[in-house]
């Protein structure tokens, strides 16, 4: 699908051609971002990419969380960071995915934060 889709076509959109909990995941991430079409959501992505000279400038621990059921496409990035940060990455996958109670998922996320800066030898 190469069309550039507004936060209102998003909520409008015939449910044969996208389903209509992924229009309203896409509807959220604009409104989210302040974005009014997918198009403006892609270029305000560029402002959060880290190029691979920056990459190489990370100096510090770096915690990358998983989550169990992302999609093949993060699991594949969050592998290529880690595997160029080596030593610094510190990779911990988790299960909050299927966790209906949004503050339980915050809890939990919180915890394996702090726990992980707990353990930090800086």
């Amino acid at each position: 699908m190469d069309l550039d889709l507004s936060y209102s076509d998003l909520l409008s959109f015939a449910s044969d051609q996208i389903s209509s909990e992924k229009s309203l995941f896409l509807a959220s991430i604009l409104n989210k971002f302040g974005a009014k079409s997918i198009g403006e959501f892609n270029s305000i992505l560029k402002d959060f990419t880290i190029s691979d000279t920056m990459l190489k400038k990370i100096n510090c621990p770096v915690l990358c969380l998983n989550c169990n059921d992302s999609n093949d496409d993060i699991l594949l990035q969050s592998k290529e960071f880690e595997e160029t940060l080596a030593d610094k990455t510190t990779v911990i996958s988790y299960n909050l995915c299927d966790q209906s109670r949004s503050d339980t998922k915050i809890i939990n996320l919180n915890e394996i934060i702090f726990d992980w800066i707990t353990k930090l030898e800086i």
